[in-house]
């Protein structure tokens, strides 16, 4: 438990983000962001690859659930489809958190209740500690560790994949 809470923000990503145990370079800004964009990157134009922004799907969530539905050769019924959206959308997720929550994955809750699905909003990490020095510090090692511009363009802000 000691090992991964820390009483703010900072200290939390300063400690737990940035020192990763087994010494990897950019800690969890490589093994959990930067190392899955390089990994599936080359793949993105694969027909068995679809890459999904969450900016993308909170801008147009029934667009993307359509296109997941596509991807997955899905076809709902026209009167199934209200449901789907509705279980998709996060004011349900929102109300069942529960479901989602990471607080069940190991002895010590991960996340306290409410963390994981926090508002629904894109550009509101401020509310959460995430100050411009912090950003600017995962700025650095996006750029250090994804190499390819027009992915780390996409990791920033969403939009059509560029062709291979």
């Amino acid at each position: 438990k000691q090992r991964i809470l820390r009483p703010t923000f900072q200290l939390w990503f300063d400690e737990v983000v940035l020192k990763d145990p087994a010494g990897v370079e950019g800690g969890m800004i490589n093994t959990c962001f930067t190392s899955f964009v390089n990994a599936w990157w080359p793949l993105r134009r694969e027909p068995n690859v679809l890459m999904l922004h969450f900016s993308d799907m909170k801008r147009d969530h029934e667009g993307s659930v359509r296109k997941i539905a596509k991807f997955l050769d899905l076809n709902p019924g026209v009167a199934e489809w209200p449901k789907v959206l509705e279980y998709t959308s996060f004011t349900w997720m929102k109300e069942h958190e529960v479901k989602f929550e990471a607080a069940t994955v190991c002895e010590v809750p991960i996340l306290k209740r409410g963390a994981r699905i926090r508002k629904g909003l894109s550009g509101a990490q401020a509310e959460d500690g995430m100050t411009p020095e912090i950003a600017g510090v995962i700025r650095k090692w996006v750029d250090t560790l994804v190499s390819d511009d027009a992915a780390r363009t996409w990791m920033y802000h969403g939009g059509l994949l560029p062709p291979l």
